[in-house]
């Protein structure tokens, strides 16, 4: 994974507010403990077909203990990529 730059929210000074996220740092609903992904067969196809440089950076952002994303829940739902007409 490449490091982004800095997202900055900055005020709505053309007032077009209703056309944007609106993020007001005094209101909180919630806390946001963190975020998670997903591998499914159809992600595993297309990351089996990454360089093995690749495959690893990725397996890596979610596993990697310091660096990883943290737990990982082992149930998914997914498109079956091969699909057969005759059980539907």
């Amino acid at each position: 994974m490449t490091e982004v730059a800095t997202l900055t929210f900055v005020p709505d000074a053309n007032g077009r507010e209703n056309q944007l996220i609106n993020v007001y740092d005094d209101v909180q609903y919630q806390v946001i403990e963190g975020f998670g992904g997903a591998l499914t067969e159809a992600s595993a196809v297309t990351i089996a077909r990454m360089s093995e440089e690749k495959q690893r950076e990725i397996m890596d952002s979610y596993f990697d203990p310091e660096r990883g994303i943290g737990s990982f829940p082992q149930k998914s739902v997914d498109v079956d990529i091969h699909f057969d007409t005759s059980e539907a």
